[in-house]
């Protein structure tokens, strides 16, 4: 979806709506390109050739950099190259936002969506607390803040993963439900990896049911667009009024 916004998709996925791309583009990398990735080395040299044309064509890097990453394009990789021409960056949390590339790799990367949010959020929420709330907050506000946790296995030994969590609590309460939207451009939290993530509860198609993924053209935060804006409100007060 992102290679289609910029314009850098094989022409032929170039006139299909962006649901028509992201749809396509998942059943590939759901089928195809996960039985060849679970092969690695087994894989004969003719069927790779040919997939990574496929995964240039979705992806609109070169064949030579598809061929380079084994088919496996890092994330940072991507934000740097797709538009390395034109010298610049695209988002991470909205890959529609573009910065000035000055260097490649990790280390010399910036998210161009998350600087040209960052400010205003941040403006205005000391605006709304301090002076419209009249809040005497004497501790700055922090948008983002690192934060530390204990990752990979609780205290009990158990997987330490939001897919277990959210199976755990779905069958622990009948009445629970889960609304997720997801954007199109948001490549901090693709909605395919979140599909995945989905489709493997433990629990199955019953736990499933209860658990709602809707669409919305932006990127992770996708309000900032006014028409998913109105689109997300319609769909929080029908998913929590239930009509």
């Amino acid at each position: 979806t992102t290679a289609w916004y910029h314009g850098k998709i094989a022409a032929k996925y170039q006139k299909l709506s962006v649901d028509e791309v992201y749809t396509q583009a998942r059943d590939f990398a759901f089928k195809e390109l996960r039985d060849a990735l679970d092969q690695g080395d087994n894989l004969d040299q003719k069927s790779f050739d040919s997939l990574t044309r496929q995964v240039a064509d979705f992806t609109g890097l070169s064949s030579d950099t598809v061929s380079q990453s084994g088919l496996k394009i890092e994330t940072f990789s991507f934000f740097t190259e797709l538009l390395k021409k034109e010298s610049q960056v695209i988002g991470r949390y909205d890959s529609r936002f573009v910065g000035d590339l000055v260097s490649v790799g990790y280390q010399g990367y910036f998210d161009p969506s998350s600087t040209a949010t960052n400010y205003p959020f941040t403006a205005g929420f000391n605006q709304y607390i301090r002076v419209d709330l009249g809040f005497p907050l004497a501790l700055p506000y922090t948008t983002l803040a690192n934060i530390s946790w204990p990752g990979g296995y609780d205290d009990n030994g158990r997987d330490d993963n939001a897919r277990s969590a959210l199976s755990f609590a779905l069958a622990q309460n009948a009445q629970f439900k889960v609304f997720i939207a997801s954007g199109y451009y948001d490549l901090a939290c693709p909605m395919g990896t979140v599909e995945y993530e989905l489709s493997q509860l433990h629990g199955g198609a019953k736990l499933r049911a209860r658990v709602e993924q809707k669409r919305f053209v932006g990127g992770h935060m996708m309000y900032i667009n006014q028409s998913a804006l109105s689109q997300l409100k319609t769909e929080l007060s029908r998913f929590i009024t239930g009509h």
